[in-house]
């Protein structure tokens, strides 16, 4: 049975190829049939020419061009705006991203934030380190005490897969969120809707 080679964008040290390792180690259909490699952008050019799948944050036209063999990019990146350049584009090469691979850890990022500084978390993180235990801070609303996500309304620019991520968090803290989206009519998961959408 021919194998199909892929080559993976990383360093062989890099401690994330483990990650593809282990996906294709541990099923005995991939292990048999992919052939897996790894090269840093710089040494990738003796082992791309005879690739058919490349897994890369971005490909320089030089190897696009000796990857003779060359039928599918794998981008672990979600913006394509530049990576498709005239030279995978003239080939057909078939292109794919990670659209949506980001979401929770981003959105549960900025929750986080959200909860800390509405929790005045980094005050209380300051004054623990000066050895003191200040309860309350004057905040410009003039209320001295920590306040709460409920209730409150949430503005997403851009409610792309990041952003739905966020609105299904917010939703479960019952806040009120108010979206921007460039074609109001494309949402990724259209049960879960803002309050409002512009």
């Amino acid at each position: 049975m021919r194998r199909v080679s892929v080559l993976v964008m990383l360093a062989p040290d890099d401690p994330d190829t483990d990650f593809f390792r282990i996906a294709v180690g541990s099923d005995p259909l991939l292990t048999d049939q992919v052939d897996l490699r790894f090269a840093a952008a710089d040494t990738a050019a003796p082992l791309i020419t005879d690739v058919e799948v490349l897994v890369a944050g971005g490909v320089s036209s030089e190897l696009v061009r000796i990857a003779v063999n060359l039928k599918w990019i794998s981008f672990w990146s979600a913006g394509m705006e530049s990576k498709a350049t005239p030279e995978i584009l003239d080939r057909n090469i078939m292109l794919t991203n990670a659209s949506g691979v980001h979401g929770p850890n981003i959105s549960e990022h900025v929750l986080a934030m959200m909860l800390m500084f509405t929790r005045r978390m980094h005050l209380h993180i300051r004054s623990q380190a000066e050895g003191k235990w200040q309860r309350t801070f004057t905040s410009q609303s003039g209320s001295g005490t920590a306040d709460e996500l409920t209730g409150k309304t949430l503005g997403i620019v851009g409610l792309g897969r990041i952003g739905e991520a966020l609105l299904k968090r917010a939703k479960a803290f019952d806040m009120r969120v108010v979206a921007t989206k460039r074609d109001t009519s494309q949402l990724h998961n259209p049960m879960l809707a803002p309050d409002t959408l512009y």
